[in-house]
């Protein structure tokens, strides 16, 4: 019986490893996804991939986007009252060419009727 107690106790404890290992904070879409709640893709979702393609083009004057498709969207919340979004997005170049990009928008003093975002990164992805 006490054999059996310690080896639940040894896999409990290699489980909350794990699990706390799978939360450690890195910039990328991936660890978003771990982190995050994924939600489906509303309006509100459309609207925060078209502020990061519009904010992109409007500070990159050579390499204008247009938004094709909204490959994932994700939440995590930093603060009481803000949230990050990271959204990986397919976007066309002017030439044609599609290309996967990974976005991170911020919005400050979090109200779900709030749309001041800020785009804290955007670049593509390899």
């Amino acid at each position: 019986m006490m054999m059996r107690t310690n080896c639940v106790i040894i896999v409990l404890f290699l489980f909350f490893a794990h699990l706390y290992s799978s939360f450690s904070l890195r910039e990328s879409a991936s660890s978003l996804r771990l982190l995050a709640e994924t939600f489906n893709y509303s309006s509100k979702t459309q609207n925060l991939a078209k502020f990061a393609i519009a904010e992109h083009n409007k500070r990159s004057k050579d390499n204008q986007l247009r938004l094709i498709r909204i490959l994932s969207c994700a939440k995590v919340f930093n603060t009481k009252n803000s949230v990050t979004y990271g959204l990986e997005l397919l976007a066309k170049d002017r030439e044609g060419k599609t290309n996967k990009y990974f976005a991170r928008v911020y919005q400050p003093n979090y109200i779900p009727s709030n749309s001041i975002y800020e785009l804290q990164k955007f670049e593509l992805v390899k």
